[in-house]
């Protein structure tokens, strides 16, 4: 079935409107939320790729991370950091993230990933 819809916490609004409006060109359903705990609740809610921040205000990725995990055990979850430390990636993937991309990252990397996942045969 494929990667068709992603959803991207981030507290980064310019970044999730441009993700977004390049993901809605190329075909993919896709939405975003700037608050961590609201982007927590609808995530969960059928998306087939999350793309999470590590680092945001009032709760950070690894917490949101397995929050999402408790509510929806399968969506791919793909960590998004400025700050890469391999105690946080690994971490990060202990709890459950497919992946990671480290910023400043273009829109061909988030494409180049989703069709890894598709290959794979991604929910």
């Amino acid at each position: 079935m494929g990667i068709k819809s992603i959803f991207i916490i981030d507290d980064e609004v310019a970044l999730c409107r441009s993700i977004c409006e390049t993901l809605k060109s190329k075909g993919y359903q896709c939405e975003y939320s700037t608050d961590p705990k609201a982007g927590v609740e609808r995530a969960a809610t059928g998306f087939d790729l999350v793309l999470l921040d590590i680092r945001m205000p009032g709760l950070n990725g690894i917490e949101a991370l397995r929050l999402i995990r408790k509510k929806n055990a399968t969506v791919n979850v793909v960590i998004l950091t400025g700050h890469p430390s391999s105690e946080s990636i690994d971490e990060a993937m202990v709890y459950g993230a497919c992946d990671y991309l480290v910023k400043p990252f273009g829109v061909d990397q988030i494409i180049k990933m989703i069709a890894k996942f598709n290959l794979r045969g991604a929910a």
